[in-house]
């Protein structure tokens, strides 16, 4: 089981929030998975264990409790569907063709994954975790986003001793904060993929005792109510609903704990980058894979005050955001402290030139739990 025993103690029905226990499937057919409609995706179905309550079964998939409405396991007599259109589910189940094999591909080869090498020379290194995120150098890996990831840290410091949650991607930050000091971790993601990735990083680190995988959604967390103390996503949140998700967030929170995020911002140079290069995740010579990125804009982020009335936004990378992109995808790279430097000097000549903060197209926003 890749999940802890306090990763199993907060467990909940993704819909009822109802907790969860740890079982046999039973073998009479007394279950069935639910129908879907919509588009065809693969469906986990029953497996040998669950995870359930009285009214709802969930599969545990390579150890991974599988907590998402559309693989719930229902009383064989009864007749519901769950309709993969539904935007909650849609950008999950739709992209899972596209993360999966790469996260698995990563898995494969932990030991080479960007992830594994960075969290593997803090480890060794030995870096002060007392200051975290300081050095910041040390800690903060973002390539484009960097001044975000550093006040998205900074945010959410310390760490130590505290539960903290990521939603989305390969768990590489919530991993970093096991190593400054977090007591507990959990990684929710909709992609099987990257949860294999994951687990193989934190296993390889030693790091498996104190770090749970959970397949889940942002706008329906599996998680019961006020049980961490951080909640971190990275380039993620926009994949959702935001206006299901901040609700989730917030109930999911300890009273006075916190959560940050960095996702891209619908700022003017957007469009025409896209149109010209494609998304972040597109190759230029092949378009073919759809690739969902919708970044933020004042519309979907519009619910941020109401859920949080104590809330930071804070806009980077005006004026080199974009063109730093378009080199990647060209194939030319800067080294971290290069990156570093770029990236600072283009929130300098912004400011200097007084352009407006919706020019930055990193942004990292947060709240606290009041």
């Amino acid at each position: 089981m890749k999940v802890t025993i306090w990763g199993r103690s907060i467990l909940a029905d993704p819909r009822s929030k109802a907790s969860l226990a740890w079982k046999d499937c039973p073998a009479d057919g007394s279950l069935r998975p639910i129908g879907r409609e919509g588009f065809k995706a693969p469906q986990f179905g029953l497996t040998s264990t669950v995870f359930a309550n009285d009214a709802h079964a969930y599969p545990v998939v390579e150890g991974f409790p599988a907590l998402m409405w559309p693989e719930v396991l229902l009383p064989a007599a009864q007749r519901e569907t769950a309709d993969l259109r539904d935007r909650r589910f849609a950008e999950a189940y739709a992209e899972m063709e596209h993360y999966n094999p790469i996260g698995r591909g990563q898995a494969a080869d932990v030991t080479a994954s960007h992830g594994f090498q960075r969290a593997w020379r803090l480890k060794e290194d030995g870096i002060p975790t007392e200051h975290y995120p300081d050095p910041v150098r040390e800690w903060i890996d973002g390539c484009f986003d960097i001044e975000a990831l550093v006040e998205c840290s900074r945010y959410i410091a310390p760490v130590r001793d505290k539960t903290v949650l990521q939603i989305g991607g390969s768990g590489d930050h919530v991993i970093r904060l096991l190593l400054a000091g977090a007591s507990e971790a959990v990684l929710v993601t909709p992609m099987i993929g990257e949860a294999e990735l994951a687990w193989a990083i934190a296993d390889r680190l030693g790091l498996s005792d104190r770090f749970s995988c959970l397949l889940g959604i942002g706008e329906e967390l599996p998680i019961r109510g006020e049980s961490v103390d951080v909640v971190t996503s990275q380039g993620c949140l926009h994949h959702t609903r935001l206006e299901l998700a901040l609700p989730e967030i917030h109930r999911v929170l300890k009273v006075g704990g916190r959560f940050s995020a960095i996702d891209p911002w619908r700022a003017p140079l957007y469009g025409l980058g896209t149109k010209m290069l494609g998304k972040r995740g597109q190759k230029i010579t092949d378009r073919s894979q759809s690739i969902f990125c919708n970044p933020l804009t004042a519309k979907s982020l519009s619910t941020l005050g109401a859920v949080f009335p104590n809330h930071v936004i804070s806009n980077h990378g005006p004026l080199l955001r974009y063109p730093l992109l378009a080199l990647d995808k060209f194939g030319i790279h800067f080294s971290a402290p290069t990156m570093f430097r770029l990236a600072r000097l283009d929130d300098r000549i912004g400011q200097f030139l007084h352009i407006p903060a919706s020019w930055g197209g990193s942004m990292m926003f947060g709240g606290e739990r009041t």
